[in-house]
């Protein structure tokens, strides 16, 4: 979003069917965004949650590649 729009009233709409978050001014779109991490079908909850689970693994994997740990140095020589 612009800084233009800041301060100012939008309305945020989910349109489900073409699959986008959508932002709107009085009569005016002013953007649309895919949404991610759509599957395009029901599943049942117990299946659901393993798919969380294991693309929180995976993003957690990824940080963590992504972001070295700091380690402290030796305090003794």
């Amino acid at each position: 979003m612009s800084r233009t729009l800041a301060g100012q009233r939008v309305t945020c709409w989910v349109n489900a069917a073409e699959k986008h978050f959508e932002i709107w001014q009085p009569g005016k779109l002013i953007k649309s965004i895919p949404i991610k991490g759509l599957y395009g079908k029901q599943m049942p909850f117990g299946e659901y949650v393993e798919l969380m689970k294991r693309e929180a693994r995976s993003e957690y994997q990824q940080y963590v590649r992504t972001h070295p740990r700091l380690t402290q140095g030796r305090l003794w020589a």
